[in-house]
């Protein structure tokens, strides 16, 4: 069961912060070095400066960016810059972005929702985590006693029941309506009482998925159970029993899933001729004149079709379609589900990456592989002779990241990256005890 509340939501104060899209940023986890400059230069009261603070010479365990990002958030409430909201509401949160052409709208709303041991509820993960973004995240939620961004989930709302009552909720001005990169966001309180009490109904009986924030979520597990040893509580409810979290619909249409790519460095040219050979065993390879023609062919694959853009500098940009699924079943030989064996990424990974090239993460101590979105750099970095093969994949669907966490199984590292992220800084939750 999703156990869902509504909460007093901490806001930038309009009256002094005329320009909202300079104070708001991505989530911490997609935000670089340079990107971190140009947050703390946009505005001295960006939410940078709470979510993603530097890290100065001279830090130790009194002054840090955790204590500095719980000075700020602790100064800005006193001095007004952020305003705690009176009723507990829900937020209704609508995203309006072009995708190849298309508007497209992403509707949903911010509330509380009770954390719970994710292998025991109907809140399900699909990616794995990693100990070095929990303990950060851990220290920040330490420091502040806050949720300072949203985590972003998904449920299944066929019947469009709550999109119908948000929809008719936002017949009305925005509270808050601004554009960040391309991107429009609106929000608006709902604080009827009796609209909540439907919306919540509706949502306990359904599955949820983590989209986005799995670090965030076993993070505020961990710190539940902290504070319920340190409060020696009986049955009281206290703030850190629940997490701010971001629900969306479910829907192909209003979903849109970006691809992460794979460049690969430790191959050596004069030993690559063998892979080429035994790519061609299992996959059809089609040479092609450019990345445009190998993405449109990507694009157009069938449903059952699994292929992959390859360049490689002697040849160019390769189409591979894999002839035959069978042979996964030989190869793939982890006790792992159904669903998780056909991904893309999974063959990717098990069959070309483990069993063809013999690839590894890190090479020397040094990462080996590099994961991004941006395909020209890919290229480049090809080009450039510090890598030698990169390999193109087309996004995972989003019935697929359904079907891996129902199943109880999580997708590989950088499988998915849901476009466009829920802004941090547009609501807080302070915890209230």
């Amino acid at each position: 069961m999703a156990q869902i509340k509504p909460f007093r939501g901490v806001l930038y104060n309009p009256r002094l912060i005329d320009d909202l899209s300079k104070a708001v940023t991505p989530p911490y986890d997609v935000i670089s070095e340079n990107m971190q400059e140009e947050y703390y230069s946009l505005h001295r009261n960006n939410v940078i400066r709470l979510i993603l603070g530097r890290i100065k010479k001279g830090d130790n365990r009194f002054s840090n960016r955790y204590t500095r990002a719980k000075k700020f958030f602790k100064s800005w409430i006193d001095k007004g810059i952020l305003l705690q909201d009176k009723t507990p509401s829900l937020y209704i949160y609508r995203q309006d972005y072009y995708f190849r052409g298309n508007l497209k709208t992403r509707l949903g709303f911010v509330s509380l929702m009770k954390v719970e041991d994710p292998h025991k509820s109907r809140v399900l993960p699909h990616e794995y985590t990693f100990a070095k973004p929990k303990k950060d995240r851990l220290n920040l939620l330490k420091a502040t006693r806050a949720n300072l961004s949203p985590i972003f989930t998904l449920y299944d709302d066929r019947d469009s029941l709550i999109t119908e009552i948000l929809k008719v909720n936002t017949n009305r001005d925005p509270d808050i309506d601004i554009e960040q990169d391309g991107v429009s966001h609106k929000l608006w309180r709902l604080s009827d009482q009796d609209v909540i009490s439907k919306i919540s109904d509706l949502v306990k009986d359904k599955q949820v998925f983590i989209a986005d924030g799995h670090h965030r979520y076993e993070v505020a597990l961990t710190f539940r159970d902290m504070m319920r040893k340190r409060k020696r509580r009986s049955q009281r409810e206290i703030g850190s029993d629940y997490i701010m979290v971001y629900f969306s619909n479910l829907d192909p249409e209003s979903q849109t899933i970006l691809s992460t790519h794979r460049v690969i460095r430790s191959i050596k040219k004069t030993k690559f001729q063998k892979p080429i050979s035994e790519l061609k065993r299992y996959f059809h390879v089609e040479n092609l004149k450019s990345k445009d023609e190998m993405f449109s062919k990507m694009e157009g694959a069938g449903e059952d079709e699994s292929v992959f853009g390859m360049y490689y500098k002697k040849e160019g940009f390769l189409l591979l379609t894999l002839k035959e699924r069978d042979v996964l079943s030989k190869i793939i030989a982890q006790n792992r589900s159904y669903q998780w064996k056909w991904l893309d990424v999974t063959i990717l990974h098990q069959l070309i990456f483990n069993h063809i090239l013999k690839v590894k993460e890190k090479v020397a101590k040094k990462d080996n592989i590099v994961y991004t979105r941006e395909t020209d750099y890919a290229v480049r970095l090809v080009d450039e002779g510090g890598y030698q093969v990169c390999f193109f994949l087309n996004p995972p669907k989003i019935e697929q990241v359904r079907d891996v966490a129902s199943s109880r199984d999580r997708m590989p590292r950088k499988t998915t990256y849901f476009y466009p992220k829920p802004l941090s800084g547009l609501v807080f939750y302070k915890h209230e005890a």
